[in-house]
């Protein structure tokens, strides 16, 4: 099995159940047959290999069909969005749409908004709650327009199926991986799932101290985010790792190392350029 999916199948649920008006989707890993998963294609972005993976677990579970999925929605030539998956359960034969989502987050302590409010990206370019309202006021509506009725119109009849879009469940799989504060004791998120935790974050002036300098580091591309750190990558000294981030600070980056301790102990941290 591929770093992509093993790092895939370790990551968590941003919540549980039903939370900010959207319910989550639970895709139980036990009961999938590994072995009809498809290899990763190379050189997928990130956003396309989570899909990719998504749908191959959907496909080898036993309680699930996959109807339809990347479903571009176009009407008077105009893009309106995307759907993600349409599937049915094979216990209850209900539909489902589920919008797929998988976010790298960082716990900024100085917004003054709730602790929701203080998830940003690495380079805080997007926010947790700006993702929330486009998925409830823009995604899930999708559903209801016209051009995803005469789609899926057409999906019931290669399929032989009675589709009611009324009847449609809606939900989520929104995964994600959230890092704290360097030197912050908190691990409580609230109503978030404390389990999505996976590292840190520090600005370059907390990077440049004693702590750092006898660990060595390794800067994964975007598309590796999603990997479980591991020893079989090369690794560079503290002089070489703070002369990238600054290079990436550069353009605008806040890059994700993967740090080696000295007793071969790895763990990841984004080092950010706004704080």
């Amino acid at each position: 099995m591929s770093k992509s999916y093993k790092g895939f199948l370790q990551s968590n649920l941003l919540w549980e159940k039903k939370e900010f008006g959207l319910e989550q989707f639970l895709l139980e890993h036990g009961k999938l047959d590994f072995s009809r998963l498809w290899p990763v294609p190379k050189k997928l972005r990130l956003g396309h290999q989570v899909e990719h993976i998504y749908l191959q677990l959907l496909k080898a579970s036993n309680k699930y069909k996959v109807l339809a999925h990347s479903i571009q929605l176009i009407e008077y030539k105009q893009t309106l969005g995307e759907l993600d998956f349409i599937i049915k359960s094979l216990e209850t034969d209900e539909i489902i749409h589920i919008e797929l989502a998988y976010k790298f987050y960082l716990l900024d302590l100085n917004v003054e908004s709730t602790l929701e409010g203080s998830l940003v990206g690495p380079n805080r370019s997007d926010a947790f709650t700006y993702k929330i309202d486009k998925t409830k006021n823009k995604q899930m509506p999708l559903l209801y327009s016209n051009a995803a009725k005469k789609l899926l119109e057409n999906v019931a009849k290669k399929k032989q199926l009675k589709i009611d879009v009324d009847a449609i469940i809606q939900k989520v799989a929104f995964y994600a991986q959230i890092y704290i504060p360097f030197d912050s004791k908190e691990k409580e998120i609230g109503s978030l799932n404390s389990q999505c935790i996976a590292g840190s974050h520090m600005p370059l002036n907390r990077f440049v101290s004693e702590d750092f300098e006898a660990y060595r580091f390794h800067f994964p591309n975007k598309s590796e985010w999603i990997h479980i750190p591991h020893h079989d990558v090369k690794w560079m000294n503290y002089e070489s790792a703070i002369s990238v981030i600054k290079e990436r600070h550069g353009i605008g980056r806040s890059p994700m190392l993967w740090v080696r301790e000295r007793n071969e102990e790895l763990f990841k941290i984004f080092v950010t350029h706004w704080n």
